[in-house]
């Protein structure tokens, strides 16, 4: 089976949810997928704001990537966190 080669995505460790990112790492890819995320939404309210009626396929593509990018900043956040615990865990000697 072949295997894909991600790394040349968004992220530098966290696009599939690597599990040797640091929380540095994560943290930064969380802040551009919301960020690309929030660009998404701002073209939404642009949509909506329109008096004519939007394009509904248009507007139910755009808010389903905006989803998505929340839920990948959102991973990358929760990874970021068992991260941080193990590290703390590790330092307590409970590693």
């Amino acid at each position: 089976m072949h295997t894909p080669d991600d790394s040349a995505r968004l992220g530098e460790g966290s696009y599939t949810l690597n599990p040797e990112a640091s929380i540095d790492t994560l943290l930064d890819d969380a802040g551009e997928w919301l960020a690309y995320a929030e660009g998404i939404n701002e073209v939404v309210a642009e949509s909506v704001a329109d008096q004519d009626l939007p394009n509904r396929r248009h507007l139910i593509r755009l808010i389903s990537a905006s989803i998505l990018l929340t839920r990948m900043g959102m991973q990358c956040v929760c990874q970021a966190k068992v991260h941080h615990l193990w590290n703390a865990q590790a330092a307590l000697g409970g590693g």
